[in-house]
């Protein structure tokens, strides 16, 4: 169990430090990820510049707050920022499965400029993540789950009801 969980601890370390990279590549270029922010037409011209800040603060802030809390031993906080982060990246993908540009753009989450054509994956993406965080969280919280042979699916019914 503590190989598992110090496993755990190196992947959550690992996106915090991939986020807060992205972020400041994000942040570099605020024009361009505004531009971005822009072309997904999800948020009218005016409030697509103040997401795009908006987006690299959250993303920047939480990546640092979620960094902090393993340096702190706190993994499940950190993982509970992580999974949050990226659900609010899945509700972003759906909106823009559900009402996609009208032209292929980029998806501005990583270094690619490549046009996205379809949205589904990236957001499965970012679902799949929030998921593995949040199931993550269960390593962390009830360790006798896994290890506790009296909640195993082949441990005898000897105990009373």
């Amino acid at each position: 169990m503590p190989v598992l969980r110090n496993l755990l601890r190196l992947a959550a370390a690992g996106l915090c430090l991939a986020l807060l990279v992205l972020g400041l590549v994000k942040a570099s270029d605020m024009e361009a990820f505004g531009q971005t922010v822009t072309a997904h037409g999800l948020l009218p011209g005016p409030l697509a510049a103040i997401g795009a800040l908006g987006a690299i603060v959250l993303e920047v802030g939480l990546a640092l707050l979620a960094l902090l809390m393993l340096m702190l031993q706190r993994p499940r906080a950190s993982l509970l920022l992580l999974g949050i982060l990226f659900t609010i990246f899945t509700a972003y993908a759906f909106g823009l499965v559900l009402n996609p540009p009208a032209e292929a753009v980029s998806c501005g989450c990583g270094f690619s400029k490549a046009p996205v054509e379809r949205w589904e994956p990236i957001m499965a993406r970012n679902a799949g993540v929030a998921a593995a965080c949040f199931a993550a969280i269960a390593v962390f919280s009830r360790p006798s789950l896994l290890g506790n042979p009296r909640l195993s699916m082949h441990a005898e019914q000897s105990e009373p009801a």
